[in-house]
This record gives structure tokens, sequence and C-alpha cells, in this order.
């Protein structure tokens, strides 16, 4: 007896997942077709009262995406320890 793939993976979006004490939304999550496996996340960020706008990650498996979400997330309590709420509103940054 054979094993057969599966005949479908479901991913259920959106999904909320606290990290570094802000709440990350993954809107949805897309598979490139290419010879490789790459996947795209469409992610929001909100650390206290600042929200970002929607950003895109790729990532290739689930230990990619934990690093780069761990990195934007830091860049982004970064521009608000820098920044503050009106000079981010002001460039586009936050909503």
């Amino acid at each position: 007896m054979s094993r057969r793939e599966p005949f479908l993976t479901l991913t259920i979006t959106p999904i909320e997942i606290e990290v570094e004490n802000c709440i990350l939304t993954i809107l949805e999550v897309s598979k490139y077709k290419l010879p490789w496996d790459l996947y795209q996340a469409s992610c929001q960020v909100k650390c206290g009262d600042y929200m970002s706008r929607i950003f895109q990650i790729d990532f290739t498996d689930k230990d990619d995406l934990k690093r780069k979400i761990l990195i934007e997330i830091s860049k982004f309590k970064y521009l608000i320890f820098m920044y503050g709420k009106e000079e981010l509103k002001r460039r586009g940054i936050i909503m």
C-alpha cells in the first residue's frame, strides 16, 4: 500500500500571535510556484497603540518565518522608540 500526498493542505487565516509583547497578525499565506518551496505571508504588527501597515514576509520554512518575524518586530519597535507616533504617521509607517 502506497502513501498518497494529501489532497488539500489548509491553513486558516487570519491568525494572531503574541511576539515580544506585540500582536502579529498573519492575514494570508501564499505559496509561489517555483522549483523550490517559497511562501509569502501578509502580516501586520500592533505594539501598544502603534499598528503597522500590512507588509510581506517571504520565507522557506517555519524556522525562517520565525526568524524574519522577530526581525520585523524588532525593527518596528526600534522605529517607535526613535521617531514616535506623529513622525511615523507622517512617514506612512503606521496607521
